[in-house]
């Protein structure tokens, strides 16, 4: 993405919130990068769970600056649709939102 990005692009990354599928009572470290299968409603679906600070390194290693990170909070109309799971959104993230852009040639990070 750096390669491809003008100077003044924006690179916006949306994944599972760290916190999302990390179970602190199953032992697993929080810090580790695990790969998880799960079903979906599409079919079988593959993805890695990593910490922030693995996905802030990674991003600063390819090159980025990040300039936000974002934790969004469920639309108050959900509320109306499901109580249960608007509740959950409202104390649980589930969703990272990071915006980041492309370090100039030569300059620091």
């Amino acid at each position: 993405f750096h390669r491809l990005l003008r100077q003044d692009g924006v690179l916006l990354v949306s994944t599972h919130h760290p916190f999302t599928d990390w179970r602190p009572e199953s032992g697993a470290s929080y810090f580790a990068v695990d790969r998880l299968d799960e079903d979906w409603d599409v079919g079988p679906v593959s993805f890695y769970r990593r910490p922030l600070s693995r996905i802030t390194a990674d991003l600063r290693a390819a090159g980025f600056v990040i300039r936000h990170i974002g934790e969004p909070r469920p639309d108050a109309g959900l509320r109306d649709v499901d109580a249960a799971l608007f509740e959950r959104l409202m104390t649980r993230p589930i969703r990272l939102i990071v915006t980041a852009q492309p370090v100039p040639p030569g300059a620091g990070p």
